[in-house]
Formats: C-alpha cells, sequence, structure tokens
C-alpha cells in the first residue's frame, strides 16, 4: 500500500501581500470543524481524503501541511487544502492567491 503524500501550501511576505496573507487567517480549529462536516455533508465528503493537517501562522507567512490520499495527484491534493481554506476563512478566491507549494518535505 502507497503511503499518504505531504503537501504544504503557503503564503509568505515574498508572494503576498499583508492584507493577503490575512485573508487566509483562520485557525486549525476552523479547518477541522470543515474536515469533520465533511464526514457528514456530502456536498464537500471529497475533503475526507484530507487526513491530517498542521498550521504555521507567523506575521511573515502562512502554511497549511497536510497529509492527502496517496490515489490523489499532487494538483488535485492542492486543489482540495484550497477549498478547505475557503470553507474555513470564508475566502471564496482563494483560487487566485499565489501560494507556493512543497511536496514530500
Amino acid at each position: 500500500m502507497e503511503s499518504a503524500r505531504l503537501l504544504c501550501l503557503g503564503l509568505n511576505h515574498c508572494q503576498a501581500s499583508v492584507d493577503v496573507r490575512e485573508h487566509f487567517r483562520c485557525s486549525l480549529d476552523a479547518m477541522a470543524d470543515v474536515r469533520r462536516r465533511a464526514e457528514v455533508e456530502s456536498e464537500i465528503s471529497h475533503l475526507r481524503a484530507i487526513r491530517e493537517l498542521a498550521l504555521l501562522s507567523t506575521c511573515n507567512r502562512f502554511e497549511l501541511y497536510a497529509t492527502i490520499d496517496p490515489e490523489l495527484t499532487i494538483n488535485a491534493g492542492e486543489a482540495l487544502l484550497r477549498q478547505l481554506l475557503a470553507e474555513a476563512s470564508g475566502v471564496t478566491d482563494s483560487v487566485d492567491a499565489p501560494f507556493y507549494r512543497y511536496v514530500d518535505v
């Protein structure tokens, strides 16, 4: 059995202004709540493919680390993380944010 993939999605002061970074300010609890809702709500049930989450948030950067199901492509995993952020932070335009991505870091 293939192991889960580790994916990091982030914003920092080099790629995004303070205003953009502050849009995504949300707690790990808020993301965990969305993930729990995915267990019972069919419209976001695909978020179950996100297995574990860790959040690093400072004044200069915001990084979300997640393990995702190995069946997903990295691009699909990134899309799930962006949707999770949108659900947890209320920011609907997360698709356009200048995130950087690290894989299996």
